[in-house]
């Protein structure tokens, strides 16, 4: 039986007395089967469609996702796609990289203190996530790193450190963190938009941060249904973001669970898709995976190793 989605489907418009829906509503389609694991965050956000479903596992631990994987235990994987790609090529996992879902939600903010305005190694630099993407990508536009007492271990500590007053000249801070500080009323200059440094550095190609894995020897019919769900389901909330709202009237702990402040997440979003979510099939875009992964220092990828 296929699955309908029930939190998310209407939201009436009250016109002169009478209910009118305002918008269409959204339907998974899905048959319930496949267990689905992602990051908390903004993959989150694209997978949000099925925090209802008992089979969907949200995770703050790339580590547990990939746990998972290695046991076989879970159908649908989305991970840092070079952490996916790296396990299927040195630890032979039973998975293929299907699709993209975020293509980078990363920003360097400014406080203005810096005399000559111009980030280079000499200035005050925190960046989070050690030797992660977000580092990673850093490096690789600007040709430099910072000492390990200016990293962070995520941007939620970015925030807290912005929010506290500590002093500082330039931070790496990824959506929907940069947002809610606006909305929570910090004032902050955003220097550079990263995505943006990154197509330039790299032939105007986009970053391929996280992707979806799925599981060889799936019932194909199936799975495409899932893959096509979170594809419209993609569409749906980038052209109408405040559909995310609808989240949180059913299960009010949602924000909790996926770990992303929704309010924040909708106006990213409206805000030129700074939150960065998007949908593109893998292997159409396997150069611009393999550019992607050359950051890592890892080789070009098989075609054997992508889902079509």
């Amino acid at each position: 039986m296929k699955k309908k989605l029930l939190l998310l489907l209407t939201l009436p418009l009250l016109l002169a007395g009478c209910s009118k829906q305002a918008e269409q509503d959204f339907e998974l389609n899905v048959d319930g089967s496949l267990s689905i694991m992602t990051p908390t965050g903004a993959p989150a956000v694209v997978f949000s469609a099925f925090i209802q479903d008992a089979k969907y596992q949200p995770s703050s631990n790339p580590q547990t996702i990939i746990a998972q994987m290695v046991k076989e235990q879970v159908d649908i994987a989305v991970l840092p796609t070079n952490a996916g790609v790296q396990q299927i090529i040195a630890k032979g996992l039973n998975y293929k990289i299907a699709s993209t879902i975020t293509f980078g939600n990363l920003f360097i903010i400014s406080s203005g203190s810096d005399d000559d305005a111009v980030m280079d190694e000499t200035d005050d630099i925190y960046l989070f996530g050690k030797n992660s993407v977000p580092h990673k990508i850093f490096q690789a536009v600007h040709g430099f790193t910072v000492s390990d007492d200016h990293f962070k271990n995520t941007s939620a500590d970015i925030k807290t450190m912005i929010k506290s007053g500590d002093a500082y000249e330039y931070a790496l801070i990824s959506e929907p963190d940069l947002t809610s500080l606006l909305l929570e009323g910090t004032s902050v200059n955003v220097f550079e938009n990263v995505q943006t440094a990154y197509k330039n550095k790299f032939n105007q190609q986009e970053i391929y941060q996280a992707s979806i894995f799925v599981k060889n020897g799936l019932n194909k019919e199936s799975l495409d249904s899932y893959l096509n769900a979170v594809e419209r389901y993609v569409q749906k909330i980038s052209s109408e973001p405040d559909y995310l709202n609808k989240i949180l009237e059913v299960d009010p702990t949602a924000e909790s669970v996926l770990i992303i402040d929704i309010r924040a997440a909708i106006e990213s979003i409206k805000n030129g898709n700074k939150l960065g979510i998007g949908y593109k099939k893998a292997y159409e875009h396997k150069e611009e995976i393999d550019t992607f992964l050359s950051i890592f220092g890892m080789s070009k990828t098989d075609e054997a190793i992508y889902y079509k």
